[in-house]
């Protein structure tokens, strides 16, 4: 059985490496787990990039965010999903067309976040097609 002690430093350990890979994200004081899919990631930064489209990187709600124009476009989850910002008038149409096991309204902590935030499973942007179809659909919002 291990010690006290011995988990302790382990855990210590294990946090250092991950806060200096950019796993963990330090706010006051206090550190806690920020998981993403960092394929996704760099498939939506080449994406991105290919368009021509600036963008900023921040750490939030969970989620890695692409912001455009200072405004959030997309996150990116643990195990690949997508936290999909969209027009809230094409929210119901784009729910319709993925279907309830692809896509959904996203809710942070119990609360519904609004149509406007759609969580996206991992199979919907496991290629290049599905992750193009979410992106355009968030690039749309701000147009």
């Amino acid at each position: 059985m291990r010690s006290f002690a011995t988990s302790l430093e382990t855990w210590c350990a294990v946090s250092r490496a991950s806060l200096a890979l950019g796993h963990l994200d330090r706010r006051v004081g206090q550190t806690r787990p920020v998981a993403i899919d960092i394929a996704l990631a760099a498939r939506i930064r080449t994406d991105l990039a290919d368009r021509g489209i600036e963008w900023q990187e921040k750490r939030m709600f969970g989620a890695l965010i692409f912001m455009v124009g200072g405004s959030i476009l997309v996150g990116v989850r643990g195990g690949g999903g997508l936290l999909a910002r969209v027009d809230p008038v094409e929210s119901a149409d784009l729910l319709a067309d993925a279907g309830p096991l692809y896509a959904q309204i996203a809710d942070m902590g119990g609360k519904d976040m609004g149509p406007s935030w759609l969580d996206v499973h991992p199979d919907a942007v496991d290629d290049e097609a599905g992750l193009t179809h979410w992106l355009d659909a968030c690039l749309r919002r701000g147009e």
